[in-house]
């Protein structure tokens, strides 16, 4: 049987987890914005550029997810530490 504070940890690595996805995303979602600057700049393909545009938008709907387990893994996190901690 686990130790007290053991789903505690558990959650905050998964947060962490969670966390350290969403910055990978951000960092490649900045890189793919930059890129469709570009290309709008410079009058690129059509189809080039709006398909840079479609992984501008899944990166979006990728960091909305992330963001979404971030805050749940947070909130079991602080039912965890008022359940465990200070019942």
């Amino acid at each position: 049987m686990p130790g007290k504070g053991y789903g505690n940890d558990v959650a905050q690595r998964f947060e962490h987890s969670h966390m350290t996805n969403a910055e990978s995303i951000k960092m490649e979602h900045e890189k793919k914005v930059e890129q469709v600057r570009r290309l709008e700049m410079k009058r690129a393909d059509y189809v080039k550029t709006e398909k840079a545009k479609k992984d501008v938008e899944k990166l979006e709907s990728q960091l909305t997810v992330s963001s979404q387990a971030i805050q749940s893994a947070s909130y079991e996190i602080i039912k965890l530490r008022e359940t465990e901690l200070y019942p």
